[in-house]
């Protein structure tokens, strides 16, 4: 009988052990500074090996722009409130389940709207210089943009 109980014991463990390898979860926290010194238009790339970003002019009359010598994406209002955008991509089945943008300086703080897998729009959250996206499961993209309807730019320096 001890001997069944030891048995079982050890295939809960060894369940439990494999279970938890495929719910790992990774927190990456990307740098805009390493799309490097150059000014870039409507930058775009990778993240890491499980997501990628792209960026979108939507009806601003600017597009999304990397300025080098800052390290930061500028994403421009429009007054329609559909202003430049980010979105995330994951892949090799990833799935984003919360993010935190972080703005350069609080003046560059505005109205952040976003959506997952092409759903309907949300705030993001702000504290400081953060935005917080949480609450989530983005397989198929996290589109994040600027809702500002006035003249703010969004200027990102980094996302986790």
């Amino acid at each position: 009988m001890r001997k069944n109980v030891f048995l079982k014991t050890m295939f809960a463990v060894i369940i439990m052990i494999i279970a938890g390898i495929n719910m790992r979860a990774d927190n990456v926290t990307y740098q805009f500074s390493a799309l490097g010194s150059s000014n870039i238009t409507e930058p775009s790339g990778d993240i890491d090996g499980n997501i990628s970003f792209t960026t979108q002019k939507n009806s601003a009359s600017t597009s999304p722009a990397y300025n080098g010598g800052s390290g930061e994406i500028r994403l421009y209002f429009h007054s329609s409130g559909n202003g430049c955008s980010i979105t995330l991509l994951p892949k090799n089945g990833a799935t984003i389940t919360e993010v935190k943008m972080t703005a350069s300086s609080a003046s560059n703080t505005t109205a952040v709207m976003y959506n997952v897998d092409g759903a309907s729009d949300a705030a993001a959250s702000l504290l400081g210089t953060v935005y917080t996206i949480s609450g989530i499961s983005a397989s198929a993209d996290l589109k994040i943009r600027n809702a500002n309807t006035s003249n703010t730019q969004l200027r990102i320096v980094s996302i986790e």
